[in-house]
């Protein structure tokens, strides 16, 4: 699945949220060394980010 997803699309957590800017992807110690996206939003003007599991997050845009 995580073929689909690339840098620069626009996505969101399945259950809601805001939306995200996906900067990467790769394996991560955080999601128990498992494929996830690095992704960057902003609340107000503060600048934002977290990495998610690719079966987490829904694509928005291309």
């Amino acid at each position: 699945m995580d073929g689909t997803f690339k840098p620069g699309n626009v996505v969101q957590v399945k259950t809601g949220g805001p939306l995200m800017n996906l900067v990467s992807i790769g394996t991560y110690a955080s999601l128990g060394n498992a494929r996830g996206a690095k992704c960057v939003w902003f609340e107000k003007d503060k600048k934002q980010d977290g990495v998610f599991a690719l079966v987490n997050l829904k694509i928005i845009e291309d």
